[in-house]
Parts: structure tokens; sequence; C-alpha cells
């Protein structure tokens, strides 16, 4: 097929490790992707009964198409069709967050349609730039609604600089991929949302394979290949 990288050896014994958790450690341009792309293909395709997806997850927009590209150029088109997926994190927690507000387990403040969530808040009202460390204003789960809440910035950018901005933002439908994040955290942070949301994943998907650059799934090392560590956790 067209486009098709040829796992090495060593890259296979590194993909097909019968560990349930493996760490994948590697220089850059070594093979992660393709190391990737090879042990989803093993829970994909193996032989059973499971009738639970893959997924594929990764940090950037641009990595999750690499990876889905590569899947897919080995295991074939329809290697990522339903239940099986490719997201990215922020994706991802917005699944999580929808599957909350859906089973009314958490309600938001906005009763209407939510737009997508966006990448910032620069430009919109309310928001201002602000400098590390400055209190800026988040969503946030208290009791079992959204609201917001005041946390330090964690780097200079455009954030929510009252809470009365934030609140019209959450009101009028709107949030940021970072408010979702916060979101996900608090309900991560609540043993009965959080025990709803293993649910959920545990029920859809059957494994989850993490592309990144460095811990815990695949990093960067002095190594030169690939190589599979059992995750003890």
């Amino acid at each position: 097929m067209t486009g098709q990288v040829q796992p090495t050896p060593e890259q296979l014994r590194a993909a097909l490790a019968p560990a349930a958790r493996v760490n994948i450690e590697a220089a850059p341009g070594s093979g992660k992707t393709t190391v990737a792309a090879e042990r989803f293909g093993m829970y994909r395709f193996r032989p059973g009964v499971d009738a639970r997806g893959v997924l594929a997850l990764s940090f950037t927009k641009s990595a999750r198409q690499e990876l889905a590209d590569r899947v897919r150029a080995r295991w074939g088109a329809r290697a990522l069709a339903a239940p099986h997926a490719a997201l990215t994190f922020d994706r991802l927690h917005q699944l999580m967050l929808e599957t909350l507000l859906e089973q009314n387990l958490i309600t938001w403040i906005h009763t209407g349609d939510r737009g997508d969530p966006l990448d910032s808040w620069r430009g919109a009202s309310g928001a201002r730039r602000l400098n590390t460390g400055d209190a800026r204003w988040v969503a946030k789960i208290k009791g079992a609604k959204v609201s917001y809440g005041a946390t330090p910035a964690p780097a200079r950018g455009f954030w929510m600089s009252t809470g009365g901005g934030i609140q019209a933002q959450l009101e009028g439908g709107a949030c940021t991929h970072e408010d979702v994040r916060a979101l996900v955290h608090d309900a991560l942070a609540t043993p009965a949302l959080r025990a709803s949301l293993l649910t959920w994943l545990t029920m859809r998907f059957q494994a989850v394979i993490v592309t990144r650059s460095t811990t815990p799934t695949v990093k960067t090392s002095a190594s030169s290949s690939c190589s599979a560590k059992q995750a003890c956790r």
C-alpha cells in the first residue's frame, strides 16, 4: 500500500509486547508513530469477541492526523471505523464532559446550544492579556453545576479577567478547551463523577494508545531505537 511504513523487527517486538501496559522509549525519528500504529492494529484486529473500540490519543491535531494516516496506511481505510477512533486529548475531554451532561450528572448554566470550545479567549468580550500568576477566571464544577472560579494564570496569554466576564460567556454557551480541561479535572476529583467517566471509558474502549514526545507512553531518551517496558502503575 502506498505510504505504508514497514516496522523493523525491533519495532515489532515493542508493538507486540504482551504486557497490558507498555511504555515505549524512543529517540526522535526512531519510529514512535510506527510502533503506535502497529500496536493499534494488534488490538484492533486480534481474534476475540471484544466489540469495544481501540482509541489512539495524541496531544495535537497534527500528531493525531499523522497517527491516523499511519494507521490507515498500515491497516486499511476502515481501521478507524466506529467504534475505533483517533482523537486529540482535547476532543476526548469534550466527549467526557458531554457524557456527564447527557447523563444529567452535572448541569450547564446555559440551557441552549453550546458551540465548540474555542482555542483561546483572544478577542472575546471580558478577556484581556494577563501575566503568569495573575488571577484568571475559568469554568469550575461546584456541586453538580458548571460554575466558575479564579485561579492563577499558568502562562502569559488572553484569559477571562473577571467573574462577570466568564459568567456571561458560559451563560451564552461559550467556553475554551482550557475550561473543558478544568471541568474534567474537577469531575475526576469527584468520586461519583470519576466512577461514571471510568465506566464510560471502559465500556467504550478496550485499549488506549497514547503518543507524545515525553513520558508516560512515548518518551524521548538517549536510546536510538524503540524498546518496550511494562508500565508498573
